[in-house]
């Protein structure tokens, strides 16, 4: 029987919409995720490095631009992979060519490294 890890979890409010911003924690392998990044990456990887966890992956539940405009930046930060459901893939590609009122930032092209698809359990393992 495998010891279950214990995950902590920090919310950030970030940007000009108000995005909730979520840092999933495993302090024991001192590893994390960062959920629906937004504009809040630079909270989110300064509270990672204080407490030294490696973000190992990028987590988007939805693809609106307002959620994934980071993801380019922490990827190439970080070194992690970039998970998003199957149907909202597209949606990457889609946000680097639109111009948004409410963001002043530059939306890159970014490439998911996971395809999720519906979790229909109630454990999901986001992290190694």
């Amino acid at each position: 029987m495998s010891k279950t890890a214990l995950m902590a979890f920090e919310r950030f409010v970030c940007g000009p919409l108000e995005n909730n911003v979520f840092l999933a924690l495993d302090e024991q392998k001192k590893v994390g995720a960062i959920i629906d990044p937004a504009l809040g990456s630079n909270v989110a990887l300064k509270m990672a490095k204080e407490i030294g966890i490696k973000i190992q992956l990028i987590l988007n539940t939805h693809g609106h631009p307002d959620h994934t405009i980071e993801d380019a930046f922490i990827k190439k930060e970080t070194g992690a992979k970039l998970a998003i459901h199957k149907l909202d893939e597209y949606r990457l590609k889609e946000n680097s060519k639109i111009v948004t009122p409410y963001i002043q930032a530059e939306h890159q092209l970014v490439k998911a490294d996971q395809n999720l698809k519906t979790v229909k359990s109630s454990k999901l393992a986001l992290l190694n």
